[in-house]
């Protein structure tokens, strides 16, 4: 890699910056953004041209009303977005409309994160308030990698080939920036490794048994597994969609101890006590099965999947618990111990990072679909506003469930507000209008979460609930 050594260090960055330039005098353009920062990216050393994306975050000014700051988005999204398409290196901009932030950056890695960023235009509007310990930092990287491998080395996994240079090493860019969280300074030798590798399988194992080692050092406090309780239903009770294109993975039953579908997510556990060869060539066939039927389940070994269940996809572990489908191989959810509360409440609290972003997400999605009768912003919209009010059902009540028994719960706790989520879901004259009345609902739910958050010490809630499951039962 020639991006340290000089003259490529000079050369390879003559291009970025004047992508940057060029953000910079967008956001310039207008009177009504207070600031641009600079993210990840030119941050750090590691970046790699033609791979790395450049990442912003700006900032609305104080006091705009919902006409304003969605005609301010509109704007600033389309100049963007006109400059991106002969500046490829642009990446994600994510656009706060409130710029007293902090109820975000008080959690998780991304929240810590804000220490770094980089001021490029304006006046600084957000700091960090992150004030977790060493121990709560180390949770918080090995969250954060893990959210990186579910979501982009996934995909990268089934959609690289072997024998193309640039997708090869786009996996192998993302597989090391989830080992450099999960291994925080002890991320060289295990980047170094990583980059010995080449075929995707292989990029594959040596992440999993990082990830998975570091799951494994985690005390999990004794408690009741999930058949114990009454949260525990009949596996497959349900009408179950698509399970058809997973079939050609039971001829693989060697590699694979089991594959568990659901309506939000598909998992394929792997045996445990395989060779790294053994598993580099399962993991060879499963990607070739899955890309034959156009399936990207997320695949994990036995100490990752119940890291992922227990400590950092809790709800959806409440999720399974109801319903499931286990195509084939052993059933591991009623022996696992149920999640304990702080991970309950740290799979909400998190998604106050989606409620701050989405007003801004809304006029996006909206400009993207490209003409007033596109849905797609009402289905970026929809997740994060019942988002909203879990997250509201919790801070008020205490109360965490599944999907489906969150919402019975927030229809019954607040009337009024799932009765306005669903008309504007429903609402049959798709178009700007509709598209500002999401955006002001949107802004809205961002400010009172802000509100309610500051207002509310949340270490201190001691009355969750499970829904489904009284709370004495569960934790004593």
């Amino acid at each position: 890699m020639t991006n340290p050594l000089f003259p490529f260090s000079r050369l390879n960055r003559i291009a970025y910056s004047f992508a940057i330039n060029k953000a910079v005098s967008t956001v310039a353009e207008s009177r009504l953004i207070q600031s641009i920062y600079l993210r990840h990216g030119l941050t750090r050393d590691d970046w790699v041209p033609g791979l790395s994306d450049i990442d912003f975050t700006v900032g609305l000014k104080e006091g705009l009303c919902d006409e304003e700051s969605f005609d301010t988005i509109r704007d600033f999204v389309g100049q963007y977005r006109a400059r991106k398409k002969w500046l490829p290196m642009l990446g994600e901009v994510e656009v706060l409309c409130d710029p007293d932030c902090n109820v975000w950056t008080r959690h998780t890695i991304r929240g810590a994160e804000v220490a770094d960023w980089i001021l490029l235009y304006g006046e600084p509007s957000i700091r960090t308030v992150y004030t977790g310990d060493d121990s709560t930092m180390g949770l918080d990287r090995l969250a954060h990698g893990c959210w990186i491998y579910e979501g982009q080395v996934t995909s990268r996994f089934y959609e690289a080939s072997s024998t193309r240079w640039i997708e090869s090493k786009s996996l192998r860019r993302i597989a090391r920036k989830a080992l450099r969280y999960t291994q925080g300074d002890h991320a060289s030798h295990a980047n170094l490794q990583c980059g010995k590798r080449s075929k995707p399988s292989q990029i594959l194992v040596h992440l999993l048994e990082i990830l998975g080692a570091r799951a494994g050092r985690i005390d999990h406090p004794p408690g009741p597994t999930v058949a114990d309780t009454a949260l525990l239903c009949a596996e497959g009770d349900r009408p179950l969609f698509c399970s058809e294109k997973y079939q050609g993975l039971r001829a693989l039953d060697s590699v694979i101890s089991a594959v568990i579908l659901s309506f939000s997510t598909s998992i394929v556990v792997l045996r445990g006590g395989l060779s790294r060869s053994a598993l580099e060539n399962g993991l060879d066939l499963i990607r070739a099965v899955c890309r034959a039927n156009d399936i990207q389940p997320r695949i994990f070994t036995p100490e990752l999947l119940e890291y992922y269940l227990r400590v950092f996809r809790p709800i959806l572990f409440l999720e399974l618990c109801e319903y499931r489908h286990i195509l084939f191989g052993q059933d591991s959810l009623p022996d696992m111990m149920l999640p304990d509360e702080g991970c309950l409440a740290a799979d909400l609290l998190q998604q106050s990072l989606n409620i701050m972003l989405t007003p801004a997400r809304v006029v996006g999605a909206f400009m993207e679909g490209g003409h007033d009768h596109d849905l797609r912003y009402i289905e970026v919209w929809i997740g994060r506003a019942w988002q909203y009010a879990f997250l509201l059902l919790y801070l008020d009540t205490g109360q965490i469930g599944s999907y489906d028994r969150s919402i019975k719960a927030v229809t019954l706790q607040y009337p009024e507000l799932a009765g306005e989520i669903d008309r504007l879901k429903n609402h049959d004259e798709a178009g700007e209008a509709h598209a500002r009345a999401v955006h002001s609902f949107a802004r809205r739910c961002a400010r009172h979460i802000h509100e309610k958050m500051n207002c509310l010490d949340t270490a201190s809630q001691s009355s969750l609930k499970i829904l489904g499951h009284t709370a004495p039962d569960v934790h004593g």
